[in-house]
């Protein structure tokens, strides 16, 4: 056995890395097993033990790791899907099966190297057409795609999406940004954005946001738009939720199944509808001023009033008595 053998031998029977990153349960319940040692005995060193024998990253790195995999996960399960529709291959990989089938017709072997090199020397016409034919099925998958998605929700077996929710004062901020005419940003901020990509003005806007999201005279505008979305996602989400359970007790009244939670949850839905107040966005920026309270004596008009001259007392000078002498 060489010595290459033997380390990788011994990679293969200490580390579990290559297995917890495409199996999280199974980095879960190895965990769980590590964790419970830990709380049976007093000083269990289980992290140490952990990156030592089973895992290339840390306890930390390995649990985000986790909670990053079950959620891509919940996304994917919650997601639609028909079975027997599948989504047609884009350019590269259409002509990527055309490859192969030439391969197996020569009698060559395929490989990717091969693959991508014939790919870089196709033609205009050739990528034109695998782009079409690609847009054109996909559109057509689309239709159907929405068709049955459509009667899934109709039928109870999906709920439909969730309507989307209220933008935030930053994303609003963004949005008077981007426009031509915005005043937000500096002559340098503006020339910038003709060059950076997408992902890299946001980091423009962000600076000028955190510049002025304390100036009243451009977040009040703003903060006012952001409340007359929210009042709107509010509305929006409680029909929602009314629609989505009205579908499912039609949905088990067809199955025989006992509808009396839902009917109740749909009662207290009803009855409890989101108290909304949609605000008026000013036309122009608003500007808070700070006044002081004037005693109510005195008029707050910005041109006072002349007062009235005083009337002033006589003074009293005792008159000297005469003099007998």
């Amino acid at each position: 056995m060489t010595t290459n053998q033997t380390v990788a031998e011994q990679k293969k029977m200490t580390k579990e890395t290559g297995q917890f990153n495409t199996n999280w349960r199974k980095a879960s319940y190895f965990m769980e097993c590590l964790s419970k040692v830990a709380l049976a005995t007093n000083g269990f060193p289980y992290k140490e033990i952990w990156q030592s024998v089973f895992d290339d990253h840390t306890w930390e790195e390995r649990e985000t790791l986790i909670k990053k995999k079950k959620t891509s996960e919940t996304k994917r399960q919650a997601k639609f899907t028909v079975n027997g529709l599948k989504k047609p291959y884009n350019a590269l990989n259409r002509f990527r099966v055309e490859f192969r089938n030439k391969c197996k017709t020569a009698g060559t072997e395929y490989t990717n190297e091969s693959f991508l090199s014939a790919f870089k020397q196709l033609s205009d016409a050739d990528r034109q057409r695998l782009e079409t034919e690609y847009r054109t099925e996909l559109a057509a998958y689309n239709t159907q795609y929405a068709a049955l998605k459509q009667r899934a929700i109709e039928q109870g077996e999906i709920d439909e999406d969730k309507p989307k929710s209220f933008k935030s004062s930053y994303m609003v901020f963004a949005e008077e940004c981007r426009k031509p005419e915005t005043t937000l940003l500096t002559a340098e901020e503006k020339a910038s954005l003709q060059t950076l990509p997408v992902k890299e003005q946001s980091k423009v806007f962000a600076t000028a946001f955190n510049r002025l999201k304390g100036d009243a005279t451009v977040m009040v505008p703003i903060n006012a738009r952001v409340e007359q979305d929210k009042a709107r996602f509010k509305k929006e989400e409680h029909a929602w939720r009314i629609r989505c359970l009205e579908r499912k007790i039609a949905k088990a009244t067809r199955d025989g199944v006992d509808t009396t939670s839902l009917a109740t949850e749909l009662e207290t839905v009803r009855s409890s509808p989101p108290i909304v107040m949609t605000p008026v966005v000013p036309a122009t920026p608003a500007v808070v001023v700070n006044v002081v309270a004037a005693p109510a004596d005195v008029p707050t008009e910005v041109q006072k009033k002349p007062r009235a001259p005083r009337a002033t007392k006589a003074k009293t000078v005792p008159v000297p008595e005469p003099d007998d002498s």
